[in-house]
Formats: C-alpha cells, structure tokens, sequence
C-alpha cells in the first residue's frame, strides 16, 4: 500500500488481568468438569477452546478435539 509510517519516542503500553480463581482439578477429572470449573471462573469459549488446545498438546487431554 501507498502508506507512510511514523516513529514515535515512546509508546505507553498499559496490560491489565482480571484476577481469575485458580481451579485444580483431580487426574480423574472428566472434560465436562474442567469445562464448567472453568466457565465458573469466567473463561470465554474462545478461553475454552485455546485451553483445552493447550491441554492436547501437553498430552493432558485424552480425547479428540474437533473445532467446527
């Protein structure tokens, strides 16, 4: 594109977290469970879904995600 860029000296950037519950959950756990603990502490379903894609990865999700 045509654009021009401008440097600027500084840039304030300012990050804020919700203060979120922390859930531990057993190793017997099922996914029904780990999916409402974790809308009990707020999670949106995007959240959901990247934790439990964090989840298979690790190999502490035995089961088959399918995003549709």
């Amino acid at each position: 594109s045509p654009g021009q860029t401008d440097a600027t000296e500084r840039a304030n950037i300012e990050v804020k977290e919700d203060k979120s519950g922390l859930v531990v959950l057993p190793n017997t756990t099922s996914l029904s469970d780990v999916v409402r603990a974790l809308n009990a502490v707020g999670a949106t379903p995007t959240d959901l879904l990247a934790i439990l894609q964090a989840m298979k990865a690790a190999g502490a999700l035995k089961a088959e995600l399918e995003v549709i």
